[in-house]
């Protein structure tokens, strides 16, 4: 009988044995939650982020299934609800947990997303029209749209002008993320900025100052300075921009593009100088040259006599001529200038290298000339004078009173009333000869050597005779010379001693140019 007792023990700790599990470990576990940007692709699987599994006993099963609930806005932030279930097998109750994986859009939107438009010149005849007319990358800001931002975009212009043709324009961009900006919570997110230089430079192809020429004026007026009307300075374009001409004169009644002023006597320079598009700059160089045209007053000494003094000419001890020089400053009787500080000089003709005279034989008696004073800036006045050669010395061969000079008559001196060998009356070429000043004749004879000297830039160029004639009209020397305006000079050979008419004529024109005595 003892055994079914033991067999009843068995049972009894098997029993006991079977109800402990009753107080089994059963759990349900859910992934963490979580905060993933707007930007990543998070719904492509939401099992990256985890699964739920439940653990029972150590043996550990994961759940497939679960609810989700997706709460976003449309910026694209909120949550999503993951949430499993799963039945615990020893009490038969309904276990839940939940993941919820929050989207933020904090960052989704930022400057690495933006392209902003690059710092410009607009350069052209109209730039400010032009402005409106800008391409990319000039134009705006550009940026990656994505699905959690909402980025607005405005500017502001800020302008800088030089002048109206050179403006720097400070442009100022600004990008608001709606989804972002929340200037209480968090200032300073979600807005961002960004200054733009745009250069407005008027200007035109080939633009050209024109300046006036250098310009010389005659001032009769004063001796200081004299006012001066000069034509401005034009800006040539091929489109009206903006420029400003100014002039460094000195002596200019204003700095801008008309430099007329009072100017001094003798020359000044001076720049015109145009500035256009924004510091460009041309420049042309002006010469005005003021001349003093004021002339000077002669005064003239009156009835000057000069007595002829003995001359050897060839040097053989024997005196040949009587000669005198005279300087035309001998002459002068107080000339003066209206300008002080002028120095005057004096000559017997315009060229003011001729500043003495040489009298002779031939010359003796009553000679006007003309006495020139010059200034230092070249103006020129005359008057006219006489002067008297005398000659009170009996040395002088051939040189007596008899023989008068140019402007007086030849007395004692029995000429032909004949004719010379063309037909022209041999008294009235001796007078002819007389009246004629000693400078304008083309014939000069050099006593004591029996030549003349021929001047032809003084007579029209062509064929001539030269002849000498005596006190009837006989030629005793005939010779045909070709005279192309430059100087002769002619052997008379042996010629009869007394009183000579040395004549030139031809080529229409009959002229005695001296009467000497041989």
């Amino acid at each position: 009988m003892k055994t079914p007792i033991l067999i009843l023990l068995k049972a009894s700790l098997i029993v006991l044995v079977c109800y402990i599990p009753c107080f089994a470990d059963f759990s349900l576990f859910c992934p963490p939650d979580v905060t993933v940007n707007c930007r990543e692709d998070y719904l492509h699987d939401l099992n990256v982020y985890g699964r739920a599994y439940t653990d029972y006993n150590g043996f550990i099963s994961y759940i497939h299934d679960c609810g989700t609930i997706i709460e976003l806005d449309d910026c694209g932030k909120g949550t999503i609800k993951r949430t499993w279930g799963a039945e615990n097998p020893e009490n038969w109750k309904w276990l839940t947990c939940t993941q919820i994986i929050t989207i933020s859009n904090a960052g989704s939107f930022g400057y690495r997303d933006i392209t902003w438009p690059l710092s410009t010149e607009i350069i052209s005849c109209d730039p400010e029209s032009d402005l409106k007319l800008l391409t990319a990358p000039y134009d705006a800001p550009e940026w990656e749209r994505t699905v959690c931002a909402k980025p607005m975009l405005s500017y502001k212009d800020t302008r800088f002008a030089v002048n109206p043709g050179c403006i720097k324009l400070l442009r100022e961009w600004k990008i608001l993320d709606w989804c972002q900006y929340d200037p209480i919570n968090y200032p300073g997110r979600g807005i961002f900025s960004y200054t733009q230089v745009i250069k407005l430079i008027q200007n035109s192809d080939a633009p050209q100052l024109q300046c006036i020429k250098d310009t010389v004026v005659v001032n009769n007026r004063n001796c200081d300075s004299i006012w001066i009307d000069l034509p401005p300075a034009v800006f040539h374009s091929t489109c009206p921009i903006y420029h400003s001409i100014v002039n460094n004169s000195a002596y200019a009644g204003n700095g801008g593009a008309d430099a007329s002023g009072y100017y001094p006597n003798g020359k000044t320079s001076f720049y015109y100088l145009v500035e256009y598009a924004c510091g460009t700059v041309q420049k042309c160089e002006v010469h005005i040259t003021v001349v003093n045209g004021i002339k000077p007053t002669p005064y003239c000494l009156t009835g000057v006599i000069a007595g002829l003094m003995p001359i050897d000419l060839d040097r053989d001890g024997n005196i040949d001529e009587g000669m005198v020089e005279v300087w035309a400053s001998d002459l002068d009787k107080g000339s003066w200038h209206k300008c002080p500080g002028q120095n005057l000089k004096f000559s017997f003709s315009s060229d003011t290298s001729l500043k003495s005279r040489v009298f002779a034989c031939d010359d003796v008696g009553e000679n006007e000339v003309e006495i020139w004073v010059t200034d230092q800036d070249g103006n020129q006045d005359l008057c006219k004078t006489i002067v008297v050669i005398s000659n009170t010395n009996p040395n002088i061969p051939d040189c007596d009173g008899n023989f008068r000079g140019s402007n007086n008559t030849l007395i004692g001196a029995q000429w032909s009333s004949g004719k010379a060998s063309d037909g022209n009356d041999l008294q009235s070429l001796v007078a002819r000869t007389i009246a004629t000043p000693r400078t304008e004749r083309a014939l000069l004879a050099i006593p004591g050597e029996n030549k003349a000297i021929v001047d032809g830039s003084k007579i029209k160029q062509g064929r001539y005779v030269l002849e000498c004639l005596d006190l009837q009209g006989k030629p005793f020397f005939t010779r045909q010379i070709m005279l192309r305006g430059d100087q002769q000079l002619i052997e008379l050979g042996v010629l009869p001693t007394g009183m000579n008419l040395i004549r030139l004529h031809g080529e229409g024109m009959s002229e005695v140019s001296w009467i000497q005595k041989f």
